[in-house]
């Protein structure tokens, strides 16, 4: 039993820290790009996600966070669960939409025309990997 809760804390945790990282980004950094320009994104993205920090801690994060998820979901029989560790799934698969936009900043000349393609090819499917990533926060809590 002790395991179990300990689970589904650590999914909520994991979940929760993820769900806000991505309300930042949904809700303040990527309106305010969109304002400001695709190369001020592309510098700051280079700067930030494409660094030894960011290439460390958003993937770490976004695997432990549906890891924990599914391990709660094998460990209990509670439906929100298995509703999280669904919704960490996808959000985790739909990183393989999101992440070549941002990838390929490496190497991306500074051309307005490709940085704003990068930009919205970016946008969209982190909106979309996004919602559920901070989905799968809200079904962990109902688990708990």
């Amino acid at each position: 039993m002790l395991v179990k809760r300990a689970l589904a804390i650590a999914s909520a945790a994991a979940t929760g820290l993820l769900a806000g990282g991505n309300l930042d980004r949904l809700s303040v950094q990527l309106p305010a790009f969109k304002r400001i320009g695709a190369q001020a994104w592309a510098d700051y993205s280079r700067n930030a996600d494409l660094s030894a920090n960011g290439l460390a801690l958003y993937p770490l994060e976004g695997i432990a966070a549906a890891a924990l998820t599914i391990a709660t979901a094998a460990t209990t029989r509670k439906k929100s669960a298995s509703i999280a560790a669904a919704f960490a799934t996808i959000g985790l698969t739909l990183t393989i939409k999101a992440a070549p936009n941002i990838l390929r900043l490496r190497n991306l000349s500074d051309d307005e025309v490709e940085l704003r393609r990068a930009y919205d090819g970016f946008r969209f499917w982190s909106t979309i990997r996004g919602a559920f990533q901070i989905a799968a926060f809200f079904a962990s809590l109902a688990s708990l």
